[in-house]
Protein backbone atom coordinates (compact mmCIF):
# COMPACT_ATOMS: atom_id res chain seq x y z
CA UNK A 1 0.00 0.00 0.00
CA UNK A 2 1.51 3.56 -0.97
CA UNK A 3 0.01 6.63 -0.09
CA UNK A 4 0.10 10.81 -1.23
CA UNK A 5 -0.61 13.62 0.66
CA UNK A 6 -2.47 15.85 -1.77
CA UNK A 7 -4.25 19.04 -0.80
CA UNK A 8 -1.13 20.27 1.32
CA UNK A 9 -1.49 23.47 3.29
CA UNK A 10 2.19 24.55 2.70
CA UNK A 11 5.78 23.45 3.17
CA UNK A 12 8.03 24.30 5.82
CA UNK A 13 11.47 24.46 4.83
CA UNK A 14 14.59 24.75 7.58
CA UNK A 15 17.59 26.21 6.63
CA UNK A 16 21.13 26.64 8.31
CA UNK A 17 23.05 29.94 8.14
CA UNK A 18 26.29 29.12 5.95
CA UNK A 19 27.64 31.00 9.01
CA UNK A 20 26.88 32.86 12.74
CA UNK A 21 24.73 35.76 11.41
CA UNK A 22 23.76 36.33 14.57
CA UNK A 23 27.26 38.15 16.03
CA UNK A 24 25.75 40.86 13.60
CA UNK A 25 23.02 41.48 15.79
CA UNK A 26 23.11 44.25 18.09
CA UNK A 27 19.92 45.11 19.89
CA UNK A 28 21.31 48.74 20.81
CA UNK A 29 21.44 49.66 16.55
CA UNK A 30 17.13 49.32 16.86
CA UNK A 31 14.04 50.58 18.65
CA UNK A 32 12.05 47.76 20.23
CA UNK A 33 8.62 49.08 21.45
CA UNK A 34 5.88 47.15 23.34
CA UNK A 35 3.83 44.93 20.80
CA UNK A 36 0.92 43.55 22.39
CA UNK A 37 2.59 40.54 23.84
CA UNK A 38 6.24 40.78 22.81
CA UNK A 39 8.67 43.84 21.67
CA UNK A 40 8.93 44.35 17.92
CA UNK A 41 11.02 47.10 16.01
CA UNK A 42 8.88 48.98 13.72
CA UNK A 43 7.82 46.80 10.75
CA UNK A 44 8.13 49.81 8.03
CA UNK A 45 11.80 50.89 8.94
CA UNK A 46 13.14 47.14 7.39
CA UNK A 47 15.86 46.13 9.73
CA UNK A 48 17.62 44.14 6.77
CA UNK A 49 18.08 47.39 5.33
CA UNK A 50 20.34 48.20 7.78
CA UNK A 51 24.25 48.13 6.56
CA UNK A 52 25.24 45.62 9.23
CA UNK A 53 22.74 43.29 8.25
CA UNK A 54 23.49 43.31 4.48
CA UNK A 55 25.22 39.89 4.54
CA UNK A 56 22.35 38.20 6.74
CA UNK A 57 19.74 40.00 3.52
CA UNK A 58 22.50 38.61 0.93
CA UNK A 59 21.99 35.10 2.40
CA UNK A 60 18.38 35.23 3.14
CA UNK A 61 17.40 36.15 -0.05
CA UNK A 62 19.52 33.66 -1.71
CA UNK A 63 17.96 30.60 0.61
CA UNK A 64 14.44 32.09 -0.39
CA UNK A 65 15.34 31.53 -3.83
CA UNK A 66 16.65 27.94 -3.21
CA UNK A 67 12.74 27.71 -1.92
CA UNK A 68 11.02 29.30 -4.44
CA UNK A 69 13.02 27.45 -7.63
CA UNK A 70 13.35 23.84 -5.79
CA UNK A 71 10.82 23.01 -2.98
CA UNK A 72 7.40 25.42 -4.50
CA UNK A 73 9.18 24.86 -7.94
CA UNK A 74 8.02 28.60 -9.22
CA UNK A 75 9.27 29.85 -12.12
CA UNK A 76 10.36 33.63 -11.72
CA UNK A 77 13.43 36.27 -12.65
CA UNK A 78 13.71 37.68 -8.87
CA UNK A 79 12.94 37.86 -5.51
CA UNK A 80 12.95 40.40 -2.52
CA UNK A 81 12.18 41.17 0.90
CA UNK A 82 9.86 43.85 1.27
CA UNK A 83 9.55 44.62 4.94
CA UNK A 84 11.67 43.50 7.67
CA UNK A 85 11.33 43.73 11.45
CA UNK A 86 12.85 42.04 15.08
CA UNK A 87 10.80 40.54 17.48
CA UNK A 88 11.87 40.16 20.93
CA UNK A 89 10.29 37.87 23.78
CA UNK A 90 11.25 37.75 27.00
CA UNK A 91 10.08 35.15 30.14
CA UNK A 92 6.03 35.52 29.52
CA UNK A 93 6.48 36.77 25.84
CA UNK A 94 4.18 35.01 23.29
CA UNK A 95 2.74 35.26 19.47
CA UNK A 96 -0.32 35.14 18.77
CA UNK A 97 -1.51 32.92 15.56
CA UNK A 98 -1.50 35.12 12.79
CA UNK A 99 -0.30 34.88 8.66
CA UNK A 100 1.05 37.62 7.25
CA UNK A 101 -1.02 39.81 4.19
CA UNK A 102 0.50 41.18 1.39
CA UNK A 103 3.41 38.56 0.64
CA UNK A 104 4.00 34.96 -1.07
CA UNK A 105 6.48 34.09 1.08
CA UNK A 106 7.62 34.70 4.76
CA UNK A 107 10.52 33.52 6.87
CA UNK A 108 12.16 33.89 10.36
CA UNK A 109 15.71 34.04 11.33
CA UNK A 110 16.64 33.48 14.56
CA UNK A 111 19.69 35.44 16.53
CA UNK A 112 18.67 34.14 20.26
CA UNK A 113 17.38 31.04 21.32
CA UNK A 114 17.56 28.52 24.01
CA UNK A 115 16.91 24.92 24.09
CA UNK A 116 13.73 25.41 25.62
CA UNK A 117 12.68 28.27 24.06
CA UNK A 118 8.79 27.68 22.63
CA UNK A 119 8.80 26.49 19.23
CA UNK A 120 7.27 28.11 15.91
CA UNK A 121 4.03 26.19 15.52
CA UNK A 122 2.05 25.76 12.37
CA UNK A 123 -2.03 25.41 12.15
CA UNK A 124 -3.92 23.90 9.64
CA UNK A 125 -6.84 25.95 7.99
CA UNK A 126 -9.80 24.04 8.46
CA UNK A 127 -13.28 25.39 8.17
CA UNK A 128 -15.95 23.65 9.90
CA UNK A 129 -17.61 21.92 7.50
CA UNK A 130 -14.22 20.17 5.85
CA UNK A 131 -13.53 18.10 9.43
CA UNK A 132 -14.15 14.14 9.82
CA UNK A 133 -18.09 14.13 10.52
CA UNK A 134 -16.96 11.46 13.38
CA UNK A 135 -14.44 13.35 15.43
CA UNK A 136 -10.78 10.54 15.43
CA UNK A 137 -8.53 12.67 17.06
CA UNK A 138 -8.47 10.90 20.29
CA UNK A 139 -8.49 7.69 18.17
CA UNK A 140 -5.11 7.90 16.25
CA UNK A 141 -2.22 6.28 17.69
CA UNK A 142 0.14 9.26 17.85
CA UNK A 143 -0.28 12.73 15.45
CA UNK A 144 1.41 12.88 12.44
CA UNK A 145 1.48 15.61 9.65
CA UNK A 146 -1.35 14.10 7.60
CA UNK A 147 -3.73 14.08 10.78
CA UNK A 148 -2.67 16.53 13.44
CA UNK A 149 -4.19 20.28 12.99
CA UNK A 150 -0.89 21.80 14.64
CA UNK A 151 2.62 21.04 13.75
CA UNK A 152 5.60 22.57 16.00
CA UNK A 153 9.27 23.50 14.86
CA UNK A 154 11.85 23.53 17.14
CA UNK A 155 13.84 26.95 16.88
CA UNK A 156 17.66 27.51 16.95
CA UNK A 157 20.11 30.02 16.55
CA UNK A 158 20.88 30.83 13.49
CA UNK A 159 18.95 28.87 11.77
CA UNK A 160 15.71 30.09 9.57
CA UNK A 161 12.15 28.43 8.90
CA UNK A 162 10.92 29.77 5.54
CA UNK A 163 6.87 28.94 4.94
CA UNK A 164 3.99 30.47 2.68
CA UNK A 165 2.98 33.66 3.69
CA UNK A 166 -0.61 32.48 4.21
CA UNK A 167 0.13 29.68 7.03
CA UNK A 168 -1.10 30.65 10.53
CA UNK A 169 1.70 30.45 12.85
CA UNK A 170 2.42 31.37 16.47
CA UNK A 171 4.14 30.63 19.51
CA UNK A 172 3.49 29.79 22.90
CA UNK A 173 5.02 31.40 25.91
CA UNK A 174 8.67 31.96 26.53
CA UNK A 175 9.04 30.43 30.10
CA UNK A 176 12.69 30.43 29.12
CA UNK A 177 14.78 32.75 31.46
CA UNK A 178 16.75 33.50 27.51
CA UNK A 179 15.37 35.87 25.53
CA UNK A 180 14.01 34.60 22.00
CA UNK A 181 15.14 37.26 19.45
CA UNK A 182 14.44 36.54 15.65
CA UNK A 183 13.95 38.77 12.71
CA UNK A 184 10.73 38.32 10.44
CA UNK A 185 10.40 38.63 6.74
CA UNK A 186 8.23 39.03 4.21
CA UNK A 187 8.84 38.64 -0.09
CA UNK A 188 7.38 38.97 -3.33
CA UNK A 189 8.30 37.68 -6.17
CA UNK A 190 9.05 39.09 -9.63
CA UNK A 191 7.37 36.27 -12.09
CA UNK A 192 8.55 35.42 -15.66
CA UNK A 193 6.19 37.35 -18.41
CA UNK A 194 4.15 34.98 -19.72
CA UNK A 195 2.07 35.94 -22.25
CA UNK A 196 -0.07 33.54 -23.30
CA UNK A 197 -2.45 33.45 -19.65
CA UNK A 198 -4.40 36.18 -18.97
CA UNK A 199 -5.04 34.98 -15.20
CA UNK A 200 -1.46 36.07 -14.65
CA UNK A 201 -0.15 37.81 -11.85
CA UNK A 202 1.00 40.77 -13.95
CA UNK A 203 2.09 43.42 -11.44
CA UNK A 204 5.75 44.47 -11.80
CA UNK A 205 7.70 46.15 -9.05
CA UNK A 206 10.87 47.46 -10.64
CA UNK A 207 12.26 47.78 -13.72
Amino acid sequence: MWSQPIFPTGVVAIAGADKAYSELWDDERFEFKDHETKERTHMWKSVLDHPDLEPLKKWILSAAGEYLREIMQLRHQDVFITDSWANRSSKGHHQQTHNHKNSIISGVYYLQTAEDSPGLKFYRPMPPDQGPFISLQEHYVHNNPHTTDVVQFPVKTDQMIIFPSQMYHGHDANESDTVRINISWNALVEFEDNEDSMYSYRIKFKE
